[in-house]
């Protein structure tokens, strides 16, 4: 029982023995170990606080960066909304632009329809002008007609009514003459003068002379070759009057006395021609 006892000693002090070796080589190969991960644990911490040390740096860099971007981002808004403030200002410009240009477009082709119808006009206008042209020296050469035919009557007619005149002279001298003689009395014309040249006058004034007579003046005097006691007869367009005997002649006017040779009196007025007689 004892020497199993000795020999259960002897193995477990073997037993311990290699324990004991086996413990000691695993504790230097612990602590080696030990000491290999401090200092990989410390290389660690170093790394891990360069890496912070990089990671903060890094952090501000790009909090940097951030806050530029964030600075970069509010301007490029402040000058996006500025571009569509401009955009939106220009776009208004465009639209009036458009409507100004659509405008001018309507009055472009307003005028464009005017000077058409200016010009289709302007052609009328010209071709009207040409014949009225054309039909204007058709008329003035039928009118120089007509004028020398008028004047040839005129003169004809004038020629008429001077012997019209003359003959109505005659007709009341006749009748006077008549009136004498059934009277018993006689009518003495030789004091009477006649011109003897044409004369035409006008008469300016027609007054009452201090016995009562009708006198009338009239712009014609000595310078026509007149005189007094010469007779000329009143007119008044193709229509006698009645005789005027010159009492006062001057030098451009002269003053006569009305004798309507018995015929009904007829107002005499300014503007009544006096005549010669033409035989």
């Amino acid at each position: 029982m004892t020497k199993v006892l000795v020999v259960l000693a002897a193995l477990l002090s073997i037993a311990l023995a290699a324990l004991t070796i086996a413990f000691t080589a695993n504790a230097e190969r612990l602590r080696g170990d030990f000491v290999n991960e401090r200092e990989a644990a410390q290389a660690a911490r170093d790394a891990a606080s360069r890496d912070m040390s990089a990671h903060s740096e890094e952090r501000n860099r790009l909090r940097s960066e951030i806050d530029s971007l964030h600075n970069q981002v509010s301007e490029m808004t402040s000058r996006l909304d500025g571009m569509q403030r401009e955009n939106s200002r220009l776009l208004a410009e465009l639209r009036t632009a458009e409507s100004a240009s659509l405008a001018v477009q309507a009055q472009l082709d307003q005028l464009s329809a005017t000077n058409e119808t200016l010009s289709n006009l302007i052609a009328r206008y010209r071709d009207e002008v040409t014949s009225l042209r054309e039909s204007g020296l058709r008329f003035a050469q039928r009118e120089i007609g007509l004028s020398d035919r008028v004047s040839d009557l005129s003169g004809q007619l004038e020629v008429a009514l001077e012997n019209n005149r003359a003959l109505q002279e005659q007709l009341v001298e006749v009748r006077d003459q008549l009136a004498a003689a059934a009277t018993g009395e006689t009518v003495d014309r030789d004091a009477v003068a006649r011109p003897s040249m044409p004369i035409r006058a006008r008469i300016t004034d027609v007054r009452r002379g201090p016995a009562g007579d009708l006198l009338v003046q009239i712009d014609a005097g000595q310078n026509d070759m007149l005189r007094a006691m010469m007779e000329l007869s009143i007119v008044r367009g193709d229509r006698f009057l009645g005789k005027v005997v010159l009492q006062t002649v001057d030098i451009a006017a002269s003053v006569g006395k009305v004798d309507f040779l018995g015929l009904p009196a007829t107002e005499i007025r300014s503007g009544d021609y006096v005549i010669s007689v033409i035989q």
